[in-house]
């Protein structure tokens, strides 16, 4: 699904997805994050704010949740794709154009 930037592949992108940037700038995008991001399990709750929001390596993460680097990866993973799937039916499939 990820290329080694952890960007999505072509195959995998998201449909719906047109103009991402667009929907960083409204304050109901936000909103709607926030509720993807509590239907995570709190470890990846946590995992997702120190990779994406806090910068924390995953050596780091990974010391802080004691868990090992295949889990972190694991985990990850998840979070992208159950953030990808919450975020697509509850913002971008409602806001196309």
């Amino acid at each position: 699904f990820f290329d080694r930037e952890e960007h999505w592949t072509d195959q995998a992108a998201p449909g719906y997805w047109q103009e991402p940037a667009t929907a960083l700038d409204k304050k109901e995008f936000y909103e709607v994050l926030e509720r993807c991001q509590a239907k995570l399990s709190p470890v990846q709750q946590r995992a997702f704010t120190m990779k994406y929001l806090d910068g924390a390596e995953a050596q780091l993460i990974c010391k802080v949740l004691d868990i090992t680097t295949s889990n972190y990866w694991v985990i990850i993973h998840r979070c992208k794709l159950q953030l990808r799937q919450c975020l697509e039916n509850n913002w971008f499939l409602n806001n196309k154009k």
